[in-house]
């Protein structure tokens, strides 16, 4: 199967529209990820594998003012600061999640007080409460801070993809091929997972030993580590 867009709109969304998983029966569906830092040659999974991304946007429109008349002003830059580290504290405190802003933009003069303030960022969760329970603190410090500076703050959320959660059966039947469980998940995200929303599957990840990051400007693999997942679909297929 080939899937295009993987990384910039989730091409799996549209195969799965297409109506080719019906049109030819499939059943069962499968992956292979190369994946840094895990035993070269060797390939790995779990149940819970990969991560819910969330990406979240922070708008928040102010009233500029020269800075010499600061009061006249709502401050969207500083509200945005504090914000964005009130929201951090709280959530750092909820286990295996992530919180992360990436982008800020504040749109000003060094000596204007900022009218115009985005931030952009995502979540990563494993599981709906702990998705709630940020969504749920972002709300509430957007609430405070909205009626304490008299300003506007808006919140856009992109869900798009769902955890990854391999088919515990198909697993199991994995193992005997010499596949590796996992001791813990990973905070990367796939959208594969569309595809195990609808159909049994598992995604593996194919150590690549010690190569650069994913997605760096330098990676590299030692491509022979490819017969390895070659030889590992070609059990899954006639076994």
């Amino acid at each position: 199967l080939f899937q295009p867009s993987e990384e910039i709109t989730g091409g799996s969304l549209e195969v799965i529209r297409s109506g080719v998983l019906e049109k030819y029966n499939v059943e069962e569906i499968y992956a292979l990820h190369i994946w840094p830092k895990l035993e070269k040659g060797k390939i790995f999974t779990r149940k819970e594998l990969l991560s819910e991304p969330i990406e979240v946007d922070f708008e928040i429109r102010g009233k500029s003012s020269h800075v010499a008349s600061y009061k006249e002003g709502k401050d969207a830059l500083y509200t945005g600061i504090e914000l964005l580290h009130d929201i951090k504290k709280e959530t750092d405190l909820i286990g295996n999640t992530i919180f992360h802003i990436g982008e800020v933009f504040a749109y000003g003069q060094r000596n204007i007080v900022c009218d115009n303030f985005l931030s952009k960022g995502t979540i990563r969760v494993f599981d709906d409460n702990s998705k709630n329970s940020i969504i749920k603190i972002i709300e509430k410090h957007r609430k405070r801070l909205k009626k304490q500076y008299h300003l506007e703050i808006n919140v856009n959320y992109n869900h798009s993809l769902f955890p990854l959660i391999n088919t515990q059966d198909l697993i199991n039947k994995s193992l005997e091929y010499g596949v590796k469980l996992l001791e813990k998940p990973y905070f990367h995200s796939e959208d594969f997972s569309l595809y195990l929303k609808k159909i049994k599957g598992v995604y593996f990840l194919l150590g690549g030993g010690d190569i650069p990051p994913l997605h760096s400007s330098n990676f590299n693999f030692d491509e022979d580590i490819l017969n390895v997942g070659k030889e590992l679909f070609i059990k899954v297929l006639t076994n």
